[in-house]
């Protein structure tokens, strides 16, 4: 179990480090600090999207929506690559190097976050971290399209911002 006992970096709106705090004390929709994002895509090219789970202990903002294969908050001391190569193994159980999509400073559900994508390419994970997430879901780049299109209310405003964004980077090996 994740007990949020770490520092995290609280950042300031220029995205510069101010001070730390440990994870269990981070208000999400209040505090600005590096998250972490990876989109899993399979070999044959479908989209493994991540049914957010509801905690108790350490509220998600979006529990019950479709969002990115696996997330985190960067730990104060590690870089966005080791944070999303802990996420993959601590959420998917997936040992592999994630490559960077992009990393920016942006405003987004009301706040400033330094995000971080990344992607990687996978089989789709037979175990997963229950505590994280609901439930695991592969699907083509045209269903989550339609499911875009058709309802946008199931799909993470993170998640919507990347795939408007960078959809064709993501799902392209060689981009």
């Amino acid at each position: 179990m994740n007990d949020g006992d770490y520092n995290v970096d609280i950042l300031d709106t220029n995205g510069v480090k101010i001070a730390e705090k440990l994870r269990k004390n981070i208000v999400k929709g209040q505090d600005i600090y590096h998250a972490v994002y990876i989109v899993l895509i399979t070999k044959e090219g479908s989209v493994i999207l991540n049914k957010i789970a509801a905690r108790q202990d350490m509220p998600n903002l979006h529990a019950g929506s479709f969002g990115c294969s696996a997330a985190t908050i960067k730990r104060s001391g590690e870089s966005g690559a080791e944070a999303a190569h802990r996420a993959l193994e601590n959420e998917l159980s997936v040992d592999q190097n994630p490559e960077l999509i992009f990393e920016k400073f942006i405003e987004i559900d009301g706040t400033h976050r330094l995000i971080g994508l990344y992607r990687v390419t996978s089989d789709m994970p037979t175990s997963y971290n229950r505590e994280d997430i609901e439930e695991l879901v592969s699907v083509s780049p045209k269903e989550f399209q339609a499911t875009l299109s058709d309802s946008p209310q199931k799909i993470t405003p993170v998640l919507k911002m990347f795939w408007d964004e960078y959809g064709d980077k993501l799902t392209n090996a060689n981009s």
